[in-house]
Formats: C-alpha cells, sequence, structure tokens
C-alpha cells in the first residue's frame, strides 16, 4: 500500500508479510512451490475471476481460519482447490489433514513425506510427533529412520507417543554400541512398552545395525501386543539360528512365540509374499515398501479371524538414504570378523486361545527375579479344626 504525504511531497511505501512460525514444520515440506497470486496482478485486470479466486484460497489453504471454515462449504466448491493442490505438489500435511477432517469421505488415498536429515540424532522426532498428534482422524503411521544415531531416549519416550504406529523401521547409524550396548537397550525397550503400554497397532518392526543377540531380542519383543512381522538384520543372526530348535527346516524360538520364515527361493515360506524380497526392490520406494509389508501382516492376522483396521495411512521416511552409510556399518562389521550382516524375518505364532480372544502377552518374570515371600501364604484351616472365637476367650476367662 501506498500513501503519498502533500506537505513534504514523499511517497511511503508499506509491505506486508505472512508470519512465520519458528519451528520448522518438517511434514509440511513439499517439492512444489506455492503460486503466490500477487505475481499474477495485470494493469488490464484478471483474465478471469474464478482463477483469481481459485490462486487465492490454495495460497491461504494454511491460514488458521481455514480447519473451521471448510467444513461450511459444499465439496462441489472445494474440490478444485484440492485438485490444484495435488496437481502443483503443494499439498502439505497439514493441508491434507484439514481436507481430511472437512470432507472425510471425499478425500481418498493416503499421505507420504521424505525428511531429510545427512546426519546425527533424531533432531526432527520430538516436531513430527507434535504434528502427527494434532490429527483429529483415525490413522496409522508408517516411519522409517534410516542411518541416524538412535539413543535409548528416542526408544522409550518419543517413539512410544506415536499411539497409532503400525510400521517401524530402525537402521542404526552410529556404527558402534550405545552404552552397556545394543541387547540392554532392547531389554528396556520392552520393559518401557509394557509400563507404559504402548505400541497397540506396531505389527512390523525392522531392526537393522543393531549389535544384538537374536534370541535375547525376540524374547523381549514379544511383549510388543500387536507385533506381528519381525526383521532382525545383525552380524550374529545367522550363526545363532543354529541354536534354536528345529523341526521340518524350520526354526523356532525357544519360547515358542517365533518362527522364522526362510526367504530363499530352497525352502517354502507360509507368507504370501517374501519379505526379504520386498525391501530389496529398487523400483519401487520405502513409503511402497511399509505398505506392501503391512499388507503381508495383515492378510497372516486374518487367517487368525483378527480384525486389522484400514484407516487412512501417513507414512514418513526420515534420515538419509546415502548408501556411503552403508559402506561405514560393513566396515564396522569387518571388525567384528564377518564379512556382512544377515537378515532374518520372524513371524509371531499365535497360541490358540490368544489366537481367538487376541489377549497381549503379559512380560514373562525373569529367572532369578522371583523375590516373593513364599511364607506369607495365607494357611488353609481344616475341616473339623475351626474354633469360636468366642469360646476361646471363654476358656481365658475361665
Amino acid at each position: 500500500m501506498e500513501t503519498f504525504d502533500p506537505t513534504t511531497g514523499q511517497v511511503f511505501v508499506e509491505t506486508s508479510f505472512r508470519a512465520r512460525s519458528m519451528v520448522t514444520p518438517y511434514l509440511n515440506n513439499c517439492t512444489g512451490k506455492p503460486e503466490n497470486p500477487q505475481s499474477h496482478r495485470n494493469p488490464r485486470g484478471c483474465s478471469r475471476l474464478r482463477d483469481m479466486a481459485l490462486r487465492t484460497c490454495v495460497w491461504n489453504i494454511e491460514d488458521p481460519g481455514m480447519p473451521l471454515a471448510l467444513p461450511c462449504y459444499d465439496w462441489v466448491l472445494m474440490e478444485p482447490i484440492y485438485r490444484r493442490l495435488k496437481e502443483t505438489d503443494t499439498l502439505t500435511f497439514k493441508a491434507w489433514a484439514t481436507f481430511k477432517t472437512a470432507f472425510p469421505g471425499k478425500i481418498e488415498g493416503n499421505y507420504y513425506v521424505h525428511s531429510h536429515q545427512g546426519s546425527g540424532g533424531l533432531d526432527k522426532i520430538d516436531i513430527i510427533t507434535k504434528q502427527l498428534s494434532s490429527i483429529s482422524f483415525d490413522s496409522l503411521t508408517f516411519l522409517c529412520i534410516r542411518n541416524l544415531r538412535i539413543s535409548a531416549f528416542n526408544l522409550n519416550t518419543d517413539l512410544l507417543k506415536l499411539k497409532n504406529l503400525a510400521v517401524l523401521v530402525l537402521e542404526n547409524g552410529s556404527g558402534q554400541t550405545l552404552g552397556e550396548g545394543h541387547d540392554k537397550l532392547i531389554k528396556n525397550w520392552g520393559r518401557s512398552v509394557t509400563s507404559t503400554d504402548s505400541f497397540k497397532r506396531l505389527r512390523v518392526l525392522i531392526l537393522k545395525g543393531f549389535d544384538m543377540s537374536a534370541p535375547d531380542a525376540l524374547q523381549e519383543l514379544t511383549v510388543f501386543p500387536a507385533l506381528v512381522l519381525c526383521n532382525l538384520d545383525s552380524w550374529h543372526v545367522k550363526k545363532e539360528l543354529k541354536s534354536f530348535p528345529q523341526e521340518e527346516n524350520i526354526y523356532t524360538h525357544p519360547n515358542g512365540r517365533w518362527r522364522h520364515e526362510p526367504t530363499d527361493s530352497q525352502r517354502q515360506s507360509t507368507l504370501t509374499e517374501n519379505p526379504e524380497a520386498i525391501w530389496k526392490r529398487n523400483n519401487i520406494d520405502t513409503n511402497t515398501k511399509m505398505e506392501m509389508l503391512h499388507g503381508i501382516a495383515a492378510k497372516y492376522l486374518k487367517a487368525f479371524s483378527i480384525h486389522v483396521p484400514a484407516d487412512p495411512i501417513i507414512s514418513i521416511h526420515y534420515g538419509n538414504s546415502d548408501a556411503e552409510k552403508d559402506r561405514i556399518r560393513h566396515r564396522y562389521a569387518h571388525r567384528l570378523g564377518e564379512k556382512s550382516t544377515h537378515s532374518a524375518w520372524f513371524i509371531r505364532i499365535f497360541p490358540p486361545k490368544q489366537a481367538e480372544e487376541s489377549v497381549p502377552i503379559k512380560r514373562q518374570p525373569e529367572p532369578g527375579n522371583d523375590n516373593r515371600d513364599t511364607t506369607s501364604k495365607k494357611r488353609k484351616m481344616r475341616v473339623g479344626k475351626a474354633r469360636d472365637i468366642g469360646s476361646m476367650l471363654g476358656t481365658f476367662g475361665g
């Protein structure tokens, strides 16, 4: 806006900008560039009033008043705005959630995002968690964290805040053990899941780059209430499989709750598709891989008459998929005396009672930690030996 001061003859120009948050909305990143309506200013006027209104609505789609304004209009009027956002690749997570809330039966499909971070820890996980918790409709979260340093705080606090987490892929990029080792890390993680009653919808878990014992890890992961398909990629899992009980060339965990699923072509698997082949495919992206693995788990659960809701998916690929990080892990494997890591897939075995009732498995007490006092057990009174308290007091009084 321009203002002329007749006393001085000066012209003042006032320019306003939209307020921006100091916190970067990582899930709102998109590949397209928003189209500023001011760039279409024409001194002769606009070509069509409809085009001007459409560009203005698209530009202001993340205005704080939009979640309340959109439900007041019919879908016929709002559909061109949504279609324009998709065509220009400017549909952010916030805009998608706003349309999904206002028109739940009209917006189809899922939301995919790739948040890149070259190295370091999970700096963005807290912001991502807050953005996911802001949506008001039921959804499933697929999260793939690649080649970043994963700490105990991330496992025991940050990830437990994701209530709708259905698929979790953790590729540790530290290249070394954390603290007292990854075995203790996974053990404490299982305790945190049990104490907070978390991961009720987590069905697929992939752990790569962790120096852990496969038998101990599976024992701790048994307490995850909904976990069905698990992948352990480490330097020792191939040797440790030989210690499992074996029946008809199929390895089973000693606790009887996990069965190794062969992923080579020489042995027959009980799954409809090969999860290892899906994860190694180069012609599809990571979000599609996670969706296919979740489909395998859903088909397996349907065989036990366990319902899997078909909620919209929010799939997040977070981290760095650079091959240099993979080479660092391989160099660490050579220091351990291994040529490369081995990937093993395990499927949950449901006892007959649990398959019918879908009851979560309780955490078993550790050997040697049973501190119950057996002397405090209430003793039963034999029949005929019981005496009235009044008669007993009478004997003392006499």
